[in-house]
């Protein structure tokens, strides 16, 4: 097994290569120590040692990984890294930097120049750093096009540090120390400047805003400052307290001195720039200061410093009315905003006034101009639009959005002061999350329980690979944690940016990627590859690697200084995988981005929130904990409904109704109720298996998470009397209520729902929450929901938030046309829906429309989607079984279940039916048909039942062009030409 990378990276830059081979050497020695063996080599032993690691680094070929390891004794100090480095300071920076997963930002700079041309150098630096700082952090290399002086170097070093002083406050941001956001070195031509995340929400530049503070504006620059400033709830005018303006005006007479609401100007005569110019010139941040505190009016014609009347000179009318005109158009310069973002124009005799008043004593051309200007009631009045500077998808410098700017602002959007109490707010790429407080936590734990030498592995599944490199690499880990006693988690997917959220762009011979957590040692993204590792799959590991990082920071909230180490491995089961190279320390780096136990578990805890968002199949395994990141409304009706004792919570497909039932019932837990007093009813097997399998942790033991039945399991249960296990429950929680009937036609017994009441009619019956979606009806017949007794109280889910938003809408506009809107929680449009008929060919119909979805799969496979979030839903049982068995007979290595075998492996075979509200990444909706006798209330509730399990992707193979008349689906069929074969021929599913 080999360590690949770019080719010609390692052509340009042949010296790195032997001081990793150095460190490696090095990290050998200390290895050995730690394991007791050759722990007194002699000096001339380490000196052979030594020698023929250089020479062997000398005649390695181009295929040997460029890595560094991170000594005791600093390498950065040694001769022969300033001699590497110094021979590589003609190679561009970005190149230097090419295989690390870093946004790197370059400036070409020359310390010599004029101090003004400085200036602009240091504000360009500065921004790039904000954007950085706002986003996931990077590096800034300076490259110094000339020698510099050591001095103008250093005093180019001051400006910056004191711009950013003046921009973010002495502490750098409020929260963060500059040592704790940065790390600032210089080799030869070279300053590199390494920048984490802020821990503050977001930075701004220039927020444009200004407040009047004892006689004076000032610029409001911090956050706390403006989000202060934009919160405030009600900003009196001064003007509302009936105060005496000045109307009277004497020539040498003197006023009163400034105030918080008074401010005098006296514009001397300029015969360069007319009056009104110089006029709005002075007024524009007291327009701004006084509409953000208390207002105050700006008297023209009044020397500041005494105080004196002295007045303007105004030659006649029109200049007058010029000046007039002039102040009307920087009054309507500035940005009014609203709480909602949204710019309006300030109004005269609302938001301001203008007056003009002769002065006694002087000629008839000699004014006092008093402009007043009123409190602004809406969120506050910018000079402009504010200045923040963030990094767009391509990581190129861009101001944000005003509204985007606005809301990261808000403490929350149209709540009230306990929502931040109750809620804990997440940033993630300028949308706001909220989610549970405590969900976090507990996944976080289950994680990040360990022991020495203990290595855990998700996906479970992982661990049962037959893939010979993958087991070949494990356990080479493995091993490497036991001889070390460390402990650590690897998550093993077969592409990690499905989990992040990215388009599936892994390269053919990617097979799995690896993210490999410890405490110590460097944060691994590794791409294991069959075959030869080509320059794509580096590129694709380190891109990956990138938004990772990224991810981590923005969504996951890790604020540590820390980086991820991009691996490509091309591998076979003969060779050795390069273990130590791989989990060495990246000297490009400052020590103080080394890993450590707090960082690990910083990291751990980011990842929770990160996987989480995306739907990860990893969720589903923590300890068996259901996590989600709620809406607003699901957590209003979680809370703040929490003790209600009749509840009818109902939404459209996809809306988190399941969601919040398990949520509810785990908050039910932690609150001391046992699992034999929660009871769960559902009306489909697939979801009873779900949650039968689910687990809590109590007091360190794994339990049932509560009592489960599906609907037969329960009038089974009324109809033999076995009634014992429920008699003790105390909260009852009812999915698919809607499904319900009154009498079940498959085990006679009269009014089932009445019995099932009637077992708990006493003085303290148990909390009943039902969660309903009549869209979603599939069964014939008269249900219990038509006859559900008062006092139930009423909550409705109208977002959307498992489908992506070209499903919700194929969803609605082909089978819901009638129903209510509901709109979709999130921008991810997602891929087209597919609906695919067969083309005419010389085989069964049967056979070839089996490997349509034979090939369909395989090619799935291939790009590495999980065969776990896949599920091929069929019309009925009949059908279900005769394309499995066509399916088994022609493939193999495709592990294939039923949707109630929760904890096994493969891609789910079921009905419609059976699996309504399972839920899987993709769906194939195969052949399905509606017959009057399939119990389905009509075609467009059976179509709604398949349509809304898909989350990410929506495939309808249907039989023929009739059929998709037959759904109004004709206006989007696609006619294949996907492979049929006339005789049997075997597929094989492995990668």
């Amino acid at each position: 097994m080999t360590v690949s990378h770019f080719k010609d990276q390692q052509m340009r830059n042949p010296r790195l290569s032997s001081i990793d081979t150095e460190n490696v050497t090095a990290l050998k020695k200390r290895q050995s120590a730690s394991n007791g063996e050759n722990s007194k080599k002699s000096t001339q032993a380490q000196k052979d040692e030594s020698k023929e690691a250089e020479d062997s680094s000398r005649d390695s070929d181009l295929h040997q990984h460029d890595v560094s390891i991170y000594d005791d004794v600093s390498s950065l100090e040694s001769e022969s890294y300033s001699e590497s480095i110094e021979s590589a300071s003609s190679i561009p920076c970005q190149d230097k930097l090419a295989k690390l997963a870093e946004i790197v930002i370059d400036f070409d700079m020359n310390f010599n120049e004029a101090k003004n041309k400085r200036k602009l150098d240091v504000e360009e630096v500065l921004k790039a750093e904000i954007a950085l700082r706002n986003t996931s952090g990077g590096v800034i290399r300076i490259n110094s096009t000339h020698k510099p002086a050591v001095k103008d170097r250093d005093d180019w070093m001051k400006e910056l540090y004191e711009k950013r002083k003046t921009l973010l406050g002495s502490e750098c941001g409020e929260k963060d120390s500059i040592d704790d956001i940065l790390d600032i070195e210089t080799k030869d031509a070279t300053t590199s400047i390494f920048v984490r995340k802020s821990s503050v929400t977001i930075l701004t530049d220039d927020s444009h805003l200004r407040q009047r503070s004892e006689g004076r504006n000032y610029k409001v620059s911090l956050y706390s400052r403006i989000c202060e400033l934009l919160n405030k709830k009600e900003r009196r005018c001064v003007c509302a307290n009936n105060p005496k303006f000045h109307t009277s005006f004497r020539l040498d007479e003197k006023l009163s001195y400034e105030t918080m609401t008074e401010e005098h100007k006296l514009l001397n005569p300029n015969k360069d720039e007319n009056l009104a110019k110089r006029l709005c010139d002075k007024l524009s941040d007291n327009v701004v200061a006084f509409a953000n505190t208390q207002g105050g009016t700006v008297y023209f014609g009044i020397e500041d410093k005494q105080s004196l009347i002295k007045g303007q000179k105004i030659k006649d009318n029109e200049e007058k009315d010029n000046i007039h005109r002039s102040i009307v158009e920087c009054m309507e310069r500035k940005l009014w905003a609203l709480d909602s973002g949204e710019e309006v124009k300030p109004k005269a005799g609302d938001d301001y006034h203008i007056k003009f008043f002769r002065v006694d004593g002087a000629g008839d051309d000699t004014y006092v101009i008093t402009v007043h200007i009123c409190a602004f009631p809406g969120t506050a009045v910018f000079k402009q639009k504010p200045e923040c500077s963030v990094l767009d998808q391509e990581n190129q410098i861009v101001n944000m959005e005003f509204k985007e700017w606005l809301s990261l602002h808000k403490p929350t959007s149209g709540g009230d002061e306990n929502d931040l109490k109750k809620l804990k707010r997440q940033i993630c790429e300028r949308t706001v999350y909220y989610t549970v407080e405590d969900s976090i936590e507990d996944i976080y734990s289950d994680l990040i329980e360990g022991s020495p030498g203990r290595l855990k592995i998700r996906q479970k599944y992982a661990m049962n690979s037959r893939n010979r490199s993958l087991k070949t690499f494990i356990n080479c880990l493995k091993k490497m944690f036991i001889q070390n006693k460390w402990e650590g988690i690897v998550f093993i997917e077969r592409c990690w940016e499905v989990n992040i959220g990215l388009p599936n762009t892994k390269p053919a011979e990617v097979i799995q990627d690896i993210l490999v957590c410890s405490p110590s040692i460097p944060l691994l993204l590794v791409s294991l590859c069959e075959g030869e590792a080509t320059s794509e799959s580096c590129k694709y590991n380190i891109k990956l690697a990138t938004k990772l990082k990224g991810i981590l920071a923005q969504e996951g909230g890790c604020m540590e200084k820390f980086y991820v180490k991009p691996i490509t491995l091309a591998c076979s089961v003969e060779d050795d995988i390069g273990i130590l190279e791989m989990i060495s320390h990246t000297s490009v780096y400052p020590e103080a981005y080394q890993m450590s136990t707090e960082k690990y578990q910083a990291i751990v805890k980011a990842l929770v929130p990160v996987l989480a968002r995306v739907n990860s199949s990893f969720k589903g395994t923590v300890g068996n904990h259901l996590f989600h990141l709620l809406t607003k409304k699901q957590y209003e009706i979680l809370f703040e409904n929490l003790q209600s004792p009749k509840l009818m919570i109902t939404g459209p497909p996809g809306s988190g109704k399941t969601v919040l039932a398990i949520e509810r019932i785990h908050r039910l837990r932690r609150q001391g109720f046992s699992s034999k007093q929660v009871l769960f009813m559902c009306s489909n097997k697939v979801l009873e298996a779900e949650v039968r399998n689910m687990e809590v942790i109590m007091d360190g033991k794994s339990e049932p998470l509560c009592l489960v039945y599906n609907y037969y399991g329960i009038i089974f249960c009324l109809k033999k009397k076995c009634v014992d296990e429920l008699a003790g429950v105390k909260h009852i929680l009812i999915d698919e209520f809607q499904n319900f009937k009154r009498k079940s036609r498959d085990i006679p017994i009269i009014d089932w729902w009445r019995r099932f009441i009637e077992l708990y009619d006493n003085k303290s019956p148990p909390s009943l929450w039902i969660f309903s979606d009549t869209s979603q009806q599939i069964i014939k017949g008269p249900c219990v929901l038509e006859t559900l007794p008062d006092g139930f109280s009423q909550c409705q889910l109208s977002t959307v938030i498992r489908t992506t938003r070209k499903i919700h809408r194929f969803i609605f506009e082909k089978f819901m046309k009638n129903g209510p809107r509901n709109h979709i929680g999130h921008d991810f449009d997602g891929e087209n829906v597919k609906v695919l008929v067969p083309r005419p060919s010389r085989v069964s119909r049967k056979v070839h429309l089996v490997y349509m979805l034979i090939h369909l799969l395989k090619d799935m496979v291939n790009k590495g989607v999980d065969p776990d979030t896949i599920g091929v839903l069929f019309t009925d049982e009949k059908e279900k079984n005769l394309y499995r068995k066509l399916f088994d007979e022609r493939t193999r290595y495709c592990p294939v279940k039923d949707g109630k075998a929760v904890s096994e492996h493969g891609i789910v075979f079921d009905t419609i039916r059976v699996f309504s509200r399972g839920g899987k990444d993709i769906i194939i909706g195969f052949c399905p048909l509606f017959a009057p006798n399939s119990g389905f209330q009509n075609k467009d509730a059976l179509m709604i039942s398949l349509c809304s399990q898909a989350k990410l992707k929506l495939i309808l193979i249907l039989e023929n062009e009739k059929v998709a008349h037959s759904f109004g689906l004709a206006n989007c069929m696609e006619n294949t030409d996907i492979p049929w074969e006339k005789d049997v021929v075997i597929i094989d599913f492995r990668v």
